[in-house]
């Protein structure tokens, strides 16, 4: 590729190939592009799948360590309730134990007291043993004994009944979380299936790309041959154009180069000319001030000569003045025209006919002063 960028380089439709090979450039990147593309995509989903898998499993956990939890607080409970229950069994049961001993404890030393050879004193003893120990008994009333033992029957049968429902709320937690288990299992072995379908699909999906864009690469491949040696064709074809352009480049550059030279010559040749004519063009203008001079002088001699018939001449001497002016911008118009070198020859040529006009003009104006003269001398000598 590069050494085709080197070859166009230097010719004249380079842009043109340059633009069709960053489009067969741009074709391949848009193929990796759409490979890699499908790469992420399938990756992506991978990487979705396995985070609600664990997910899933987190969720899992965290419903064990919460039904767990719940169960030992349920058993911590009904354990506290139980000892309660079994600590105040204890304490009434050793209470009327210790009851029951001192009466019995009493009932002999009364017995032992109600023998035939008890004394006056013994029986005084007895009776006052007997009025020690019932001071020393407490004092409940039937009543109370009654609200004592059923309170306690009930807080054993609600103990019981707590002991019970703790038991069964377990049983169910157990069974929940058995079910739980089967649930998440059953919910991570469908994760699982999908997961082996979706990387099988994307598998599948995938060997389809790749064979669909290594076949489409394959075909670009080939236009890519087909166009490079369509180019190289064309290329070798401009080449040769290319250097019959160049020889005709040479060709003209020579022609050029003996056109300006003769071009400089014509110049040259011009300027030469140019001088030349225009010293031949002061030296008329010299001349023809001389003789406006000569004329002028002329004029005022014969003004004054023929001042006594200037009434009789005035058409004559207007007639001459517009000859005089025609012949002032005759050369004004000479003048006018040395200044332009494309009209310099035929410019010379008629102010030369011009001049030579003028001259017989003013010749022939002397000869007709000159018989106008040699008339008034006549008539005069006639007079």
């Amino acid at each position: 590729m590069e050494e085709l960028k080197e070859l166009i380089q230097d010719l004249p439709n380079s842009a043109l190939i340059r633009r069709i090979i960053e489009q067969i450039q741009n074709l391949e990147k848009n193929v990796e592009n759409n490979v890699e593309k499908a790469q992420n995509e399938i990756v992506e989903k991978m990487t979705t799948l396995s985070a609600a898998m664990d997910e899933a499993e987190t969720l899992a956990k965290t419903t064990k360590t919460q039904a767990r939890s719940s169960g030992k607080e349920i058993l911590r409970k009904i354990g506290e309730i139980y000892m309660r229950l079994e600590s105040y069994t204890a304490l009434t049961t050793e209470t009327r134990d210790v009851w029951e001993d001192k009466w019995r404890q009493f009932i002999d030393d009364f017995k032992n007291c109600l023998t035939p050879f008890a004394t006056k004193q013994e029986l005084q003893d007895a009776r006052d043993n007997l009025s020690s120990a019932l001071g020393g008994l407490p004092r409940f009333d039937v009543a109370q004994l009654s609200r004592i033992e059923m309170t306690t029957t009930q807080s054993h049968e609600t103990g019981v009944q707590m002991l019970t429902d703790g038991t069964k709320i377990l049983t169910e937690l157990v069974k929940q979380v058995g079910s739980l288990e089967e649930t998440v299992l059953r919910m991570g072995q469908t994760l699982e299936r999908h997961t082996d379908e979706l990387s099988e699909a994307k598998g599948t999906e995938l060997a389809n790309n790749r064979l669909f864009h290594e076949t489409r690469l394959h075909d670009k491949e080939e236009e890519i041959s087909r166009i490079r040696d369509e180019h190289k064709t064309n290329l070798e074809a401009i080449k040769e154009q290319y250097q019959g352009q160049l020889v005709k480049q040479n060709q003209i550059g020579r022609q050029r180069k003996d056109f300006n030279t003769q071009l400089e010559s014509k110049e040259r040749e011009l300027s030469f000319l140019h001088e030349e004519y225009q010293g031949r063009l002061d030296a008329k203008d010299e001349e023809l001030d001389r003789l406006q001079r000569e004329v002028s002088s002329s004029l005022e001699s014969n003004t004054r000569a023929i001042q006594q018939i200037q009434q009789e001449h005035d058409m004559t001497l207007d007639s001459k003045d517009r000859e005089i002016e025609l012949l002032r911008s005759s050369l004004g118009d000479l003048r006018q025209s040395v200044k332009v070198r494309d009209d310099l020859v035929s410019a010379l040529k008629e102010s030369k006919t011009s001049s030579d006009n003028q001259l017989q003009a003013l010749r022939d104006l002397q000869a007709r002063d000159g018989n106008t003269l040699r008339q008034m001398g006549e008539l005069q000598v006639q007079a």
